[in-house]
């Protein structure tokens, strides 16, 4: 299995691989929902509901 972890605040890759052309729509989506991400990161760190994320199209 290939896994490729990205840094949010960052949007850097943190390990794996993933095709160029890929990997800027995740670097995209990831800057889209930014606020989102952050959001949803500290509601799960408190053990919080969370909610979903429009996906990637």
């Amino acid at each position: 299995m290939n896994l490729t972890l990205f840094m949010i605040l960052m949007v850097i890759y943190w390990s794996g691989y993933i095709p160029t052309k890929q990997g800027k729509l995740v670097e995209a989506w990831i800057l889209l929902h930014s606020e989102e991400l952050n959001s949803l990161w500290n509601l799960m760190k408190n053990g919080e509901d969370y909610f979903k994320i429009e996906p990637l199209r």
